[in-house]
């Protein structure tokens, strides 16, 4: 029993007022708790020191002064409850009234209006969007345009296979840039060497690099060759098309992600050379040191293998049923402790061992570099698409009209309903009111 419950019922303790096995525990710990102790001898001399005071008879006229008292405080109180039921009733009138408010039936009559116009505006809608949607289409397969948005050439090495591996053609803004690159390789080697675990301890590396790319079958098949090259594995791989070109297959563009699983000791160089497949858009790199963490759940481990060693050895003492039950039950808990620490050790060394890669794949539209002339019909392009327009607007202006004179009549009826509402609503005010 704690010292808060104990010092509740030390009262009744000391009244005689609890059940055998209370008392018994109380007992229990006040020969433990001194503090405890001296509260219970403290209460003790007041009780004594109460004990000796004499009663002190009332004042003459106690009895009725009292009485006099209590009824006028019930009076008073009566008063009040009176006063804040007048003023609970006044608020609920006022609620009523605000829920007749003529914004409210305003706001409901245009919620209706917007209804019925919503209503012949969808039926004309789908046939406009259609004819934009065909319009759309028709200049698109005229214009050989995908709407995708990608990279000049220039921006990202193209591969080609040439039956001794994919080889990067040098433009001559990659020669302009290589000299920063060699800069930046030697930076990368260091931090390399520098953040590389090289005393014991248990660091989580875990990388994130999104790649632009223009040939998707290329670079997908080089970084799995890369992995498998250096004794990891690819824990998932997802491929999907963003742009899919059922005529021409070849100018499909296609996006995805891998999942890669490096030993630590490549982690760097595998990143450094998956970078080198295209052109860097995001990349990442986050550690996570987990050494104090991964030292003291070691120690955890030993501690309740002691203790289950302890806990077999008092097994075997065991004279009864009910001992071996508690002691079984306790060392079933510590087994379950051993089980789920040792678990999360595995599963720390896993990650440990075999970093993280997680690399997305964008593959953009290759661009040519020679200057491509204006289209010769560009003009008639430009006239057939003004006429189109032209007749969408005036189709749906037609339909609108003719769609607003068929639905006069339930104008004319929300008119009147709006009006017999109105009309309520004054002679429900003045009601109110008076």
């Amino acid at each position: 029993m704690k010292c808060e419950k104990v010092r509740e019922i030390l009262s009744l303790y000391i009244d005689n007022k609890l059940s055998p096995k209370s008392v018994k525990e109380i007992e229990n710990h006040l020969n433990r708790c001194e503090f405890c102790m001296k509260e219970y001898e403290e209460l003790l001399k007041v009780k004594k020191l109460l004990a000796h005071i004499p009663e002190v008879e009332l004042p003459y006229g106690f009895k009725e002064d009292l009485h006099e008292k209590l009824v006028q405080c019930s009076l008073e109180q009566e008063k009040e409850m009176e006063i804040i039921q007048h003023k609970n009733e006044y608020k609920e009138k006022s609620k009523h009234l605000r829920k007749f408010n003529w914004r409210i039936l305003s706001g409901i009559a245009a919620v209706i209006l917007m209804m019925v116009v919503s209503i012949f505006l969808l039926d004309n809608l789908p046939k406009v969007q259609n004819q934009e949607l065909a319009r759309n289409k028709a200049s698109e397969s005229e214009e050989g345009s995908y709407g995708i948005a990608s990279e000049p050439a220039s921006h990202a090495p193209k591969f080609y296979d040439t039956g001794k591996g994919a080889k990067p053609e040098i433009n001559e803004a990659q020669m302009n840039r290589a000299d920063t690159n060699f800069t930046i390789a030697k930076d990368e080697a260091a931090m390399e060497e520098k953040l590389t675990p090289d005393d014991g301890r248990k660091v989580i590396l875990q990388g994130y690099i999104n790649l632009d790319i223009e040939e998707y079958d290329v670079v997908h098949d080089k970084i799995i060759d890369l992995t498998i090259s250096k004794g990891g594995f690819i824990q998932s791989s997802h491929t999907r098309y963003k742009h899919y070109n059922k005529e021409q297959l070849e100018k499909s563009l296609r996006a995805g992600n891998l999942v890669i699983r490096i030993p630590e000791r490549d982690f760097y160089k595998v990143f450094n050379e998956i970078k080198k497949m295209g052109t860097v858009v995001n990349q990442s790199i986050n550690s996570n040191d987990i050494t104090e963490q991964y030292r003291d759940t070691v120690s955890e481990i030993e501690n309740l293998k002691i203790q289950e060693k302890r806990l077999r050895e008092i097994m075997d003492k065991a004279e009864n049923v009910k001992e071996i039950l508690e002691v079984e039950r306790e060392l079933n808990r510590v087994r379950g402790d051993i089980n789920r620490l040792t678990g999360e050790i595995k599963r720390w060394d896993n990650l440990v061992f075999l970093s993280t890669i997680e690399v997305y794949l964008n593959e953009v539209e290759i661009k040519n570099s020679q200057i491509q002339f204006i289209d010769q019909s560009i003009w008639t392009k430009a006239k057939n698409g003004f006429i189109q327009t032209t007749n969408s607007l005036i189709k749906f202006s037609e339909n609108t009209f003719v769609s607003s004179i068929s639905y006069l009549p339930v104008l004319i009826f929300l008119g009147i309903l709006m009006i017999v509402v109105y009309f309520i609503y004054r002679r429900v005010k003045r009601k109110f009111k008076s």
